[in-house]
């Protein structure tokens, strides 16, 4: 152990060298020599300060003089500007300065200097990347010094390896490069975790996700065409698609989900098949490809797994506000839950390849589309739906609390009162009965009756649940009589506060706004973006900085894994704010 900690005693202790030794970037000339007489008085005297501090290279100095000049010019695309020049002169606060430098593009675009900011920003870029590789080559130093690891029995019966905390460290290092976008090292530490008897795939599926959810898409693109496994290149697959479909490129998504299908519908198991079709009929309903969604849900062996897949795209179909197409999918999800229950026991596992509790599984499909119909208009056949869900709950074994609870909150929601009330006699947990009266006395008291609510309140034993539904029942009572009252005296009702927020404009797909860039600098005043070589020196303590309230982390315990995890959460951070600001200067561009 005294070795390990002399260890990271050095590898600690070198990383200041290495922050403070990156080359100034050339940048372009000074916004001002003097403080614009547009600014206002304070401020024009807050910028002279700003500029003689920057002339003398005291640039904390010149940093908080500009950052005073804002408080009473916070738009000034001067001090934008300056900042970016000052705070780009400190090693490692390079996004930092490229934010500000956005902020100034952003409400400066047609300014003379434009071409020599983007070339300032174009060589702080490659700094921050330089400085992120150097931090997740400290991680993977990290990684190395966890110790062998006691055998223990795995849950397939064999015993573990020695070295089996370091490779899960190696699958955590792999993603960090992924997410950087550098591919070569990634894919290296694939095949080591590979070579050293572990998942290699697992590991190529996970550099995937990380790639396209962090902007890199042509990389993860290559790599999931590099190798192939039914489950890990779907889940990729999956990872690429949705990610073209962020980025607006729907076409490409539907593709690549249409590839996916046809793989996956020629694998021989059925429970792939049940599985992996039904996440992709899921992901091209969502990206509004309903034809694809459907054609991929015929392909589903499992007449339950279908249905699931048809509540999909139903939702999907409700949610873009076609109804009648979501009541035909519904329709088509009824039907392969009647053709599931007219199948025997043995039917069924060949069908699904799965051990089911039936009359669990039936109730809780027959509330997912209840609650369909519901999103869709149709409460009548909600409340057919949640009928047979109903039946099927006092049907099974088992406690039957949850999945009853289920049920009376959405009958409650649906406005069947009676069967809310003749389905919480289903339930034993007393928790959950109380959660139920509490959901029929609130919709009692919602349809006007207020007797029946009160009635029903009294079934609910915690004090202060009871309190907060009487407290809504006397205040939709009252609210009841003044709209009575109101209506007697032909004065028109009193209008009641709407909790709905204002609706927001959309922005333009590739806008990028001042609040973008003044959002980004205030998350970028967590320490590590303030001074990366001083926050991993203490790094648990960083660590909670980033997590707050979590324990287990303290400088003063120097287990070799708490500091590797801790090393995970700052690369990752800086990593991912990196990603958050490439992306958004590639939208400026396009602006």
């Amino acid at each position: 152990m005294r070795a390990i900690l002399m260890a990271f005693a050095l590898m600690l202790a070198a990383l200041p060298a290495w922050a403070q030794t990156t080359p100034p970037t050339p940048l372009p000339p000074e916004a001002q020599t003097a403080a614009p007489a547009a600014l206002p008085p304070d401020a024009q005297a807050a910028m002279k300060k700003g500029i003689l501090a920057a002339q003398e290279q005291e640039w904390d100095i010149a940093i908080q003089s500009f950052q005073d000049a804002r408080k009473s010019a916070p738009d000034a695309p001067v001090l934008f500007y300056n900042l970016g020049l000052a705070e780009s002169k400190i090693p490692g606060r390079e996004l930092r300065a490229i934010a500000w430098f956005g902020a100034y593009l952003t409400v400066s675009p047609n300014a003379q200097n434009a071409a020599a900011v983007n070339d300032a920003i174009a060589g702080l870029q490659i700094k921050s990347e330089g400085n992120i590789d150097r931090l997740i080559k400290v991680v993977q130093e990290a990684d190395d010094l966890i110790p062998d690891a006691p055998p223990t029995r795995l849950l397939n019966g064999d015993t573990s390896k020695p070295d089996i905390d370091r490779v899960m460290g190696l699958y955590k290092v792999a993603d960090l490069w992924a997410a950087a976008g550098n591919s070569a090292n990634a894919i290296d530490l694939a095949h080591r975790i590979g070579a050293a008897g572990y998942n290699q795939s697992e590991s190529l599926r996970q550099i995937v996700v990380a790639q396209a959810g962090s902007g890199h898409l042509a990389d993860a693109i290559k790599i999931a065409a590099s190798w192939y496994d039914v489950n890990d290149t779907t889940t990729a697959r999956l990872a690429i698609a949705a990610a073209q479909a962020k980025d607006g490129d729907s076409a490409a998504a539907r593709a690549t989900l249409t590839a996916a299908q046809s793989t996956v519908a020629g694998d021989q198991s059925a429970y792939i098949r049940n599985s992996h079709l039904h996440d992709i009929a899921k992901a091209q309903a969502e990206i509004g490809d309903i034809p694809g969604a459907q054609r991929t849900a015929g392909l589903i062996p499992s007449p339950e797994i279908m249905g699931l897949a048809e509540m999909d795209i139903a939702n999907a179909q409700a949610d873009a506000g076609d109804l009648a197409g979501a009541q035909a999918s519904l329709l088509a999800a009824q039907q392969g839950l009647d053709r599931w229950t007219s199948l025997t026991g043995a039917q069924k596992t060949v069908a699904c390849e799965c051990v089911f509790d039936p009359h669990e599984n039936l109730a809780d499909l027959e509330t997912d589309i209840a609650e369909t119909q519901m999103k869709a208009g149709n409460i009548a056949g909600a409340r057919a739906a949640l009928l047979i869900a109903g039946r099927e709950v006092a049907a099974g074994t088992g406690d039957k609390s949850s999945s009853a609870f289920r049920i009376v909150e959405a009958q409650a929601k649906a406005g069947d009162i009676s069967g809310a009330q003749e389905t919480a006699k289903l339930i034993s947990d007393p928790i959950w009965k109380d959660d139920a009266a509490g959901k029929i006395a609130v919709a009692q008291a919602k349809a006007g009756d207020f007797a029946g609510a009160t009635k029903t309140a009294e079934l609910v034993t915690n004090v202060q649940n009871r309190s907060a539904i009487d407290y809504f029942i006397g205040d939709a009572r009252r609210a009841a009589e003044a709209a009575a009252a109101a209506t007697a005296s032909g004065s028109p009702p009193a209008p009641q506060p709407d909790s709905t927020p204002p609706h927001r404009a959309t922005p333009p797909l590739h806008g990028v706004s001042l609040a973008d860039w003044t959002g980004e600098l205030d998350r970028l005043n967590a320490p590590i973006f303030l001074d990366l070589s001083e926050a991993l020196k203490t790094p648990q303590a960083t660590y909670k900085t980033i997590y707050p309230g979590s324990s287990g982390f303290d400088d003063s315990n120097r287990d070799p894994e708490k500091i590797f995890e801790a090393l995970v959460a700052i690369a990752n951070l800086e990593i991912s704010e990196k990603n958050t600001i490439d992306k958004r200067l590639k939208q400026q561009a396009k602006k």
